[in-house]
């Protein structure tokens, strides 16, 4: 199963960068035009786990919580991750340019 998320992982880096007020709206548009997947990988485990698990439940998947994720390298040159739930189940989230996420998911859950 894939999708395919835009607007709420580029929404969730804006509000990382630590502006507040309007500037967030810039923040946000600034961030649309990086490449997000390396921004990602520079932040903490925690505000990673949190970018993860936002891109998987947007997805329309369950995930309480992220509780661990390994670069795995890249796919087709996007940055990519497993990220694993705390019921176990484990995600590939590859992250674009512009901040488009691509979470993949074995139809078994596993």
């Amino acid at each position: 199963m894939k999708a395919i998320i835009v607007f709420p992982l580029v929404a969730l880096l804006g509000a990382c960068s630590g502006h507040s007020g309007a500037s967030d709206n810039h923040a946000a548009a600034a961030t649309n035009l990086q490449d997000t997947g390396a921004i990602v990988e520079k932040l903490p485990p925690g505000q990673q786990w949190g970018v993860f698990m936002r891109a998987i439940r947007d997805a329309g998947l369950s995930c309480q919580d992220v509780i661990d994720a390994v670069r795995v390298g890249d796919e087709n040159g996007v940055p990519t991750w497993r990220a694993k739930c705390d019921d176990g189940v484990e995600h590939l989230v590859s992250i674009k340019k512009g901040g488009v996420a691509i979470v993949t998911s074995r139809p078994d859950g596993r």
